[in-house]
């Protein structure tokens, strides 16, 4: 495999750093971008070989930067498959900071949003600040006081001037983020036995005619064999008011080219009726 650039949202010590690491093991840069916007930037103008980008987290939702980014996904950029790390957030201080003495939280707005509860219980009066990445909240801290940041404990590592202070304060246990590889053009799989089952993958963005606000019939084209597996909504990026765009992800239970075929009807089936649609990604994944 020849060498390849890999970008991720930054800087070092984020989620999106670790889960980039776990994706490309090998023969690969990593490089931090400090924005969902411009990893999608980087893409765009070929200045990276591949970007993993949060797309949801299971405790959270979605994330709207990463839609509503790919809602202007050029057709030489696609999603070649996806990845999930479980997420367990830790409360970091400067060296000597106790809870009481903590005034201001830092973090990404996802992160703050997994530990709700938790910060009502322990620092209600505390204000919450939202950083581009958790591991720039951990960077933010070091140089001001009375403060605490919501990252992971990898930013020990990088900082040694910050302590745990408390970890796995997220709402849920079980908390997960799922994130997107894309590409322009190269190849990336998730690795696999040969003797796993798979099935089709396909992430959809699609539209309905802007006159019509019923939505119901962009579905009745998948047919048999074919699983929705959701459905998040976006404002469309043309210029009608409460008009919407739906990325849809759907498992087909059929081989890999059976199933692009069958999606491509699908697109035709929608045009057909007014609306509109685009194939983002297409990957195989094993069956449970």
């Amino acid at each position: 495999m020849s060498w390849q650039k890999v970008t991720f949202l930054g800087p070092p010590g984020t989620y999106s750093h670790q889960i980039a690491a776990e994706c490309f093991p090998n023969d690969a840069t990593l490089s931090p971008i400090s924005s969902i916007l411009g990893l999608f930037d980087a893409l765009r103008d070929k200045s990276t070989d591949f970007a993993v980008i949060p797309i949801e987290n299971s405790t959270f939702g979605p994330v709207n930067d990463t839609y509503d980014s790919l809602r202007l996904l050029q057709s030489e950029t696609s999603i070649q498959g996806d990845a999930t790390l479980e997420i367990s957030h830790c409360l970091l201080v400067k060296r000597g900071t106790t809870l009481k003495d903590i005034k201001t939280i830092y973090t990404h707005e996802m992160a703050m949003g997994q530990c709700r509860n938790y910060l009502a219980a322990h620092l209600p009066n505390a204000q919450q600040v939202t950083t581009p990445s958790t591991a720039g909240a951990a960077e933010r801290i070091l140089s001001l006081e009375h403060c605490a940041a919501i990252a992971s404990k990898v930013c020990l590592d990088l900082h040694p001037d910050l302590v745990l202070l408390d970890e796995n304060i997220q709402d849920r246990r079980e908390n997960f983020t799922r994130f997107l590889v894309l590409s322009n053009g190269r190849l990336w799989t998730k690795p696999h036995s040969s003797e796993t089952r798979l099935a089709s993958h396909a992430f959809l963005a699609l539209r309905t005619d802007p006159s019509s606000k019923d939505i119901s019939h962009l579905f009745s084209f998948f047919g048999d064999g074919t699983q929705v597996l959701s459905i998040t909504r976006r404002p469309s990026s043309i210029q009608t008011v409460f008009h919407d765009e739906y990325f849809v992800e759907v498992r087909l239970d059929m081989p890999l080219e059976v199933g692009k075929c069958h999606i491509s009807h699908v697109i035709d089936g929608v045009r057909k009726s007014g609306g509109s649609g685009r194939l983002l990604g297409f990957w195989s994944l094993p069956i449970d």
